[in-house]
C-alpha cells in the first residue's frame, strides 16, 4: 500500500502545502501568503488551516496519511517549537511556540517541524542528488545562505535543534559583524546579496572596469545586484568574474570547514545563486580540491537536483521516511 504525507515548506514569503508519495513526488499542491511566522496564534491557525484545506481537496479524498511534516523558517528546537529568529539567531521567541503540539491537537495527526533549510536538505538526501550516499552537507544559497546536515540518512539537527545554519560559519574572525554579531561569516561573503554588495564597493572604486556592470542596472549603482554581476560574468567582464570568483572562495571555505569537521560523502549547493551553475560552483570546486585535507580533496560538490521543490518535499519525507 503507498503511504502519503502532507509537507508544507513554510517560507517567510510564501506557505507551499503538497501531498506527496513515499516516493517523493508532489501529487497536488496549493500555495499562499503567509500572514507572518512571528505571531504565534496567527502562524497556527494559518498552517492548520492551509493544511485541513489540503486534506479536503479532490486529490486526497479516500487516502490515508501517515501525518503532517512541516519545514519552516525560523529556529525550531527538538520538540518542533520555535524559539528563534533565522535573520537575527540572538533573537528568542520566549516563551516557544509549540508548533508540532499545537497543530496535531488541532488535527488530530502525527506533526514534525524542522527548519526549512534542513527539510530541503533533506529531501536531496532522500530522493535527490544525495540518495546514493548516506551523508550529506547542503548549502541553500540565494539572498542569504542557509543549509542542512543529513548524517546516515537523518537530519542532525545538534543539542537544541540549530545544526545547519551554515550560513554563519566564520569566513574571517576579523571581519564585519553580522547582523547575528558573528564576524566575517559566510552569508557575508558568499550570498546574492554579498555578490551585488562587494560588486557595487569595486565598481564605486573602478567606475570604468565596473562600467558593463553599471549599463547593466541602467547607470544606477546602487541598482547593480547578483542578477548584473552573473550576467556581466557570461558577457567576459574580468571585474564581474573577480567578483565571483571571490564568493565562491568564500563558500568553497565554508565547504572546506564541513568537510573537516564531518567528512561527508558530498558537497551540495542550491538555491537561485548556486543555479547559476559552473559561474560560481567551480570556484567553489576548485576552493574543496585545493585546500582540503589532502585525503578529503575528492570530496564530489554537486548542485541540488529538486530546485524549488526540495522544501515540500523534505517537510513531507520527515514522516514518510521516520
Amino acid at each position: 500500500m503507498t503511504r502519503y504525507a502532507i509537507g508544507i515548506d513554510a517560507g517567510a514569503t510564501n506557505l507551499r502545502c503538497a501531498l506527496v508519495n513515499e516516493q517523493g513526488q508532489i501529487l497536488h499542491e496549493i500555495r499562499e501568503r503567509s500572514k507572518g511566522i512571528w505571531n504565534g496564534p496567527v502562524y497556527v491557525d494559518q498552517l492548520s488551516t492551509l493544511t485541513q484545506k489540503m486534506l479536503n481537496e479532490p486529490a486526497c479524498r479516500g487516502l490515508m496519511f501517515d501525518g503532517l511534516g512541516i519545514g519552516t523558517c525560523g529556529q525550531v528546537n527538538l520538540k518542533g517549537e520555535l524559539f528563534g529568529h533565522n535573520g537575527d539567531p540572538s533573537i528568542k521567541i520566549d516563551p516557544p511556540v509549540p508548533l508540532a503540539a499545537l497543530i496535531s491537537a488541532r488535527l488530530g495527526m502525527p506533526v514534525k517541524v524542522v527548519n526549512d533549510g534542513q527539510a530541503a536538505v533533506f529531501a536531496e538526501a532522500i530522493y535527490g542528488a544525495g540518495r546514493d550516499v548516506q551523508n550529506v552537507v547542503g548549502f541553500t544559497i540565494g539572498t542569504g545562505i542557509g543549509g542542512g546536515i543529513v548524517l546516515n540518512k537523518k537530519i542532525f539537527q545538534g543539542a537544541q535543534g540549530t545544526a545547519g545554519h551554515l550560513g554563519f560559519l566564520i569566513i574571517n574572525f576579523e571581519g564585519e559583524l553580522s547582523a547575528a554579531g558573528v564576524p566575517g561569516v559566510a552569508e557575508d561573503l558568499g550570498s546574492g546579496t554579498s555578490i551585488g554588495r562587494i560588486a557595487r564597493t569595486r565598481i564605486a572604486a573602478d567606475p570604468e572596469r565596473g562600467k558593463l556592470m553599471l549599463e547593466l542596472a541602467d547607470g544606477r549603482i546602487g541598482d547593480v545586484s547578483g542578477f548584473q554581476v552573473f550576467e556581466a560574468v557570461k558577457r567576459g567582464d574580468p571585474l564581474a568574474q573577480e567578483v565571483v570568483e571571490y564568493c565562491g572562495k568564500a563558500i568553497g571555505a565554508a565547504a572546506v570547514s564541513m568537510i573537516h569537521a564531518l567528512n561527508p560523502d558530498i558537497i551540495l549547493l542550491s538555491g537561485g545563486v548556486a543555479e547559476q551553475g559552473d559561474l560560481l560552483v567551480r570556484p567553489i570546486r576548485e576552493f574543496v580540491r585545493t585546500y582540503s585535507l589532502y585525503n578529503t580533496r575528492n570530496t564530489p560538490v554537486r548542485i541540488a537536483e529538486l530546485g524549488s521543490q526540495a522544501g515540500v518535499i523534505g517537510a513531507a519525507a520527515l514522516i514518510l521516511n521516520e
